[in-house]
């Protein structure tokens, strides 16, 4: 028996390998899109194409609010990215907050009532607060997405304050029972003044002039207060200072500081400035002296006994008498 020998193939086989990414593709890009507007998503480098859910291929797409993935080839490999969530965003709504009204001519400070990303204001400032003078502002703002929007606009009035002022006629030093007229000359820097509140004392009054008699001896406050149409206000007190007719003088007084009748008071002296003293003992020698006398000498050094005294105003009235020191 003839052995034949085994049958045999050679096969020769290519192999191509190629090298794939061992990551999928990764997505970045902002995930809020704000409205009207949308937002570019872009896969990482290192890929043949691009295929992305909504059917577009590419790198980079703009898209909406939506869910997305895209899937990147590498050769004959494909591998999908995480699933990508574009949210839609909001438009932002400032609302200007601050003194919209300002007297004394500053200006006033406007702010939001809520903090934004970035500002920028109708006069062009940048910051988060404007310092804003009369006029009409208003305020554009991006939020931390970069969602742009718009304020309404308000309007801001600084105000000049007026300056109240007032003419006491026909002097502020005046006798018991002398008629007084106080006329207003103030002024609204710019603005009408609406109204006049007086206090004459106690006594209040609402007139833009008036009128007073004070009947006793004393120094009294007159206020003025006046408010401009913008209801800005301003005030001023002057004094009238009512001088009695007569100084009235003692007869007694004890120096010995138990703070009853210490000092040798003239009563009334104090409305006449300028009024000298002289005061002597029984043999006629100068004890005390004061050229302007204010009530104020209250001897430690001068005995017990009657004194002689001259007291002479300014205007030439004098008053002569005696008076007796008790310790």
């Amino acid at each position: 028996m003839t052995v034949l020998p085994a049958l045999t193939t050679t096969v020769t086989i290519v192999i191509e390998i190629f090298f794939t990414p061992t990551q999928p593709p990764v997505v970045i890009g902002d995930t809020v899109a704000c409205p009207g507007q949308g937002v570019v998503l872009t896969a990482s480098a290192g890929f043949d194409d691009y295929f992305w859910s909504n059917g577009y291929d590419g790198p980079s797409v703009l898209v909406g609010p939506g869910t997305y993935i895209v899937q990147a080839t590498a050769g004959v490999c494909r591998l999908a990215s995480d699933t990508v969530i574009v949210y839609p965003g909001t438009t932002p709504q400032p609302v200007i907050t601050g003194q919209l009204f300002n007297c004394d001519g500053a200006p006033a400070a406007l702010t939001t009532t809520q903090p934004f990303a970035t500002y920028l204001w109708s006069d062009g400032n940048t910051s988060d607060t404007a310092w804003a003078n009369s006029g009409t502002y208003s305020v554009t703002v991006t939020d931390a997405y970069g969602c742009e929007g718009g304020s309404a606009t308000v309007n801001v009035v600084s105000a000049n304050d007026p300056t109240a002022s007032f003419q006491i006629s026909p002097s502020n030093e005046v006798l018991p029972g002398t008629p007084l007229q106080f006329t207003d000359i103030s002024s609204g820097n710019g603005d009408a003044i609406v109204s006049w509140f007086w206090t004459v004392d106690t006594t209040e009054f609402t007139s833009q002039n008036t009128n007073f008699t004070f009947t006793t001896p004393g120094v009294y406050a007159v206020t003025l207060t006046v408010t401009t149409s913008n209801g800005c206000t301003d005030q001023i007190t002057l004094y009238v200072t009512v001088i009695p007719d007569e100084i009235i003088v003692p007869n007694v007084f004890s120096p010995n500081n138990d703070g009853d009748n210490d000092f040798l008071e003239f009563s009334g002296v104090e409305y006449y400035p300028g009024t000298d003293l002289r005061v002597f003992n029984r043999w006629g020698q100068t004890v005390y002296e004061n050229a302007s006398y204010a009530n104020t000498w209250s001897p430690k050094d001068v005995s017990e006994g009657t004194y002689f005294y001259v007291l002479r105003r300014e205007d030439g009235k004098e008053y002569t008498g005696h008076v007796t020191l008790l310790r």
